[in-house]
């Protein structure tokens, strides 16, 4: 079994049962102890489950998926990273779109010191940060709590009657065959419509992104400009990204 049927199955497990051992799950999936002690790891860094003693839990048990602030203290320092490159990127723009999400948060927060720059964003944490030398624009729409974000119709009303030189889009997933994904249908429409409306897409996802795909993919590799990601990716990674002609940057 590959390491992404595996941990997918221990997903559906924990979501089906709230709660699975460690031995539970190595009978389950015939796999070592070591093995699915890995997984775990993984899958709590990144959100999927709750890591606890002797086994996980499903995150449905406290209340539904993790909040903003949770994931947003995950893999501080690729983000970090991730953001220096990006803002390299973005000097000499006039106006850039940040989309949501803790990736692109540290982002537009470093370009809001930027002046004669106009940031337009979904973003309402970035949004909200008063003191600004860089125009921020807030796209309007739903608020989604989870993910701090504005979406639906009216987002993508606004969206549609503009146009943006430069867009930092962030995921919930990413393979090799697919390309990037969303945990959900209003924000993966939000994604592909700014793409749509972009003449530079850059991708903001960090290596745990890569070959766990989430639920509704919104862009195929040929349509992003580059991906910006952690030098933890592995070289393999790296080169099927870049056969579809992406450029990959490594912060």
């Amino acid at each position: 079994m590959f390491d992404q049927e595996r941990q997918h199955s221990i997903c559906t497990l924990i979501a089906r049962n709230g709660r699975q051992t460690v031995r539970e799950l190595q009978s389950a999936l015939g796999a070592s102890p070591a093995t699915i002690r890995r997984d775990l790891t993984h899958l709590d860094r990144i959100g999927r489950i709750i890591r606890v003693h002797g086994g996980a839990i499903d995150p449905g048990q406290f209340g539904g998926e993790k909040t903003f602030d949770d994931r947003g203290r995950r893999e501080r320092r690729s983000k970090a990273a991730i953001a220096d490159s990006a803002v390299d990127i973005a000097r000499g723009y006039g106006v850039v779109y940040v989309d949501a999400g803790t990736t692109c948060l540290p982002i537009g927060r470093r370009l809001l010191g930027v002046a004669d720059l106009t940031i337009y964003t979904n973003s309402i944490p970035l949004a909200a940060t008063p003191g600004t030398a860089a125009e921020v624009v807030c796209i309007g729409g739903t608020v989604k709590h989870v993910s701090s974000a504005l979406v639906d119709g009216l987002a993508l009303g606004w969206i549609r009657r503009l146009r943006f030189p430069l867009a930092f889009i962030g995921a919930s997933g990413l393979s090799a065959t697919d390309g990037a994904s969303a945990s959900a249908t209003d924000e993966a429409a939000l994604k592909q419509l700014v793409i749509e409306r972009s003449e530079r897409s850059v991708l903001v996802a960090d290596s745990t992104k890569w070959d766990r795909a989430a639920d509704v993919v919104f862009a195929d590799w040929p349509v992003i400009n580059d991906w910006i990601c952690d030098d933890r990716l592995a070289p393999r990674a790296a080169k099927a990204v870049r056969d579809h002609g992406v450029n990959v940057i490594l912060a």
